[in-house]
């Protein structure tokens, strides 16, 4: 069986579409981010997109009255960190990216964040939200990412599972995975069965008392003409610290 190995995958974006973007955001300026409704999907990618890791996500319904929050850490560079926000069930297209703005190695935060602002009009909860930190850019295969906690944050927040979210980009016969250790040992694997193209599909990965440390979730996705494989490296942090 032919084998494509995919690490990343870097969009051209035209003039045009650009100008698209900018005219996008200026519409849908929230004061310290971009928020609102994209008339199509914002990126595709060559088999599946990660649309999300999620350490922690609290739980809210669009009538709530929250201001959510959102903290990652990076470990090592933090030039290209890119934070964003989409559906994970695609009916409105919505869109969240704050302002440009110099991330950091170490723990980082982005707020405020209030639901009634978009997400309350959207009809758009916690179930059907997916945020993601990519420490590498703008790629839609695999590549340096961040786990992501999201809520108000008032106070430490643990990690017992991650969450990972997916949209599939073609018909994939099946989807295995396994999430590896710095040293190659393997702590979890699964697999999933057939996905539809642009089926979403999540890959829970529970962690337990895991110290910090380097992980990798690699994924092999089987299609008609072969596989392709996918790799996500990102650092675990047992839990996030109140904010002081």
């Amino acid at each position: 069986m032919a084998r494509v190995s995919i690490v990343f995958f870097v969009i051209a974006i035209s003039p045009a579409l650009l100008g698209q973007d900018e005219a996008w955001r200026a519409r849908n300026d929230r004061g310290n981010r971009y928020e609102g409704s994209r008339a199509a999907p914002v990126a595709s990618a060559p088999v599946a997109e990660l649309i999300g890791l999620h350490a922690y996500r609290q739980p809210f319904s669009p009538d709530d009255a929250l201001t959510l929050n959102i903290a990652f850490f990076i470990q090592g560079d933090a030039s290209h960190a890119r934070l964003t926000a989409r559906e994970i069930e695609r009916e409105e297209f919505y869109w969240m990216e704050p302002y440009p703005q110099a991330w950091r190695p170490g723990w980082n935060r982005f707020g405020p964040w209030p639901v009634r602002d978009v997400l309350r009009g959207l009809n758009i909860g916690s179930s059907n939200l997916a945020v993601l930190a990519r420490l590498d850019g703008f790629p839609t295969g695999g590549g340096r990412i961040a786990p992501v906690f999201v809520g108000t944050l008032n106070t430490a927040v643990a990690v017992s599972e991650y969450q990972a979210f997916f949209i599939a980009a073609k018909k994939l016969e099946s989807v295995s995975w396994q999430l590896k250790k710095a040293d190659g040992s393997v702590l979890q694997k699964g697999s999933l069965g057939r996905k539809l193209p642009q089926t979403p599909f999540t890959i829970k990965l529970p962690i337990g008392s895991l110290p910090a440390g380097a992980l990798r979730l690699e994924l092999t996705c089987e299609l008609e003409s072969g596989e392709s494989y996918l790799a996500y490296d990102f650092f675990h942090q047992p839990g996030v610290p109140s904010e002081r």
